[in-house]
């Protein structure tokens, strides 16, 4: 999920710096500090606090760093910290922009810290702000670099490389029924019924860390690994930032407890215990579908 956070920062921001670098002459001498946070603070539900000064070089290439950025949630009773930013830098070339229409640019954020929340009207503060439907609340932190390059915006969206590193603790998903859906995932496989679903009361909660490269916008991760409550999730995948799609294949270990809350028969908490049914997680922020993995369980 971080991917689509930067996706959409980066659009945003590669528009607003352009537009910024045309009348930067008439604040140069001055902080920007309070032109941009009066300008956020007026036009949303967030309130925009920079505690340093920006630092900001023009040309031939557009750099602007800024330390300890903090994001407020305004529309709850009492305003909440919602995103900060201990380290952030953005550069672009703007002598190649102007003279060749070519994007050349190099994003940095260090230790970024999301506090995702479920408003009153059902969204999250973060699909809020993204306009996107993950569904999802918790804590989410880690690392960002990206360099692009592209003879347009839409290349560049496409050539992106570098490098993430992210965690999510205290997660909650409000998509639908984890547990549910890797069953029914394994009763497809297994040409069973769909198992019945056992309502239980907490749901949907995890943890989960990711890391990897990006090369021409593909994050490869291989190493994911999610926790939740007696269920252990581990697995590889790559997500398309930018057609924003992603294909993992994972593998499910239970523990007792759960399979005797789910009910489970012996032979499917026996298929999970030992992880031995591989299943697909494709989609989008919209649309998600657990599936069994035939070209793994071929693998096999």
């Amino acid at each position: 999920m971080i991917i689509k956070v930067i996706k959409y920062f980066i659009t945003s921001l590669i528009s607003f710096l352009l537009i910024l670098a045309i009348g930067i002459a008439a604040i140069i001498f001055f902080d920007a500090r309070s032109l941009v946070t009066v300008a956020v603070n007026s036009s949303s539900n967030y309130e925009l606090q920079l505690d340093e000064p920006i630092e900001i070089a023009f040309y031939p290439v557009l750099k602007v760093h800024a330390k300890k950025i903090s994001l407020a949630d305004t529309t709850f009773d009492t305003s909440i910290d919602f995103l900060f930013i201990d380290n952030f830098s953005f550069s672009i070339n703007l002598k190649e922009y102007v003279t060749q229409s070519r994007f050349i640019t190099d994003i940095t954020i260090q230790k970024i810290d999301i506090q995702s929340k479920l408003r009153a009207d059902g969204r999250t503060n973060l699909d809020d702000l993204l306009n996107t439907s993950f569904n999802v609340t918790g804590h989410i932190f880690g690392d960002v670099t990206l360099t692009g390059n592209g003879l347009n915006f839409d290349l560049l969206q496409k050539n992106w490389n570098g490098h993430i590193d992210f965690k999510v603790q205290d997660g909650r998903w409000f998509g639908g029924d984890i547990w549910q859906e890797l069953r029914s995932a394994r009763s497809i496989y297994k040409r069973e019924d769909h198992p019945v679903m056992t309502p239980l009361e907490d749901i949907n909660l995890f943890s989960l860390k990711a890391s990897g490269p990006i090369e021409k916008s593909v994050f490869s991760n291989q190493n994911f690994a999610m926790n939740m409550p007696y269920t252990s999730i581990v697995g590889n995948g790559e997500w398309n930032i930018a057609d924003n799609a992603f294909d993992y294949s994972i593998r499910v270990s239970l523990m007792p407890e759960i399979a005797s809350e789910l009910n489970m028969s012996d032979d499917e908490f026996q298929d999970f215990t030992n992880g031995s049914i591989p299943i697909r997680v494709q989609g989008s922020s919209n649309s998600i579908s657990f599936r069994p993995d035939i070209e793994a369980i071929f693998r096999d």
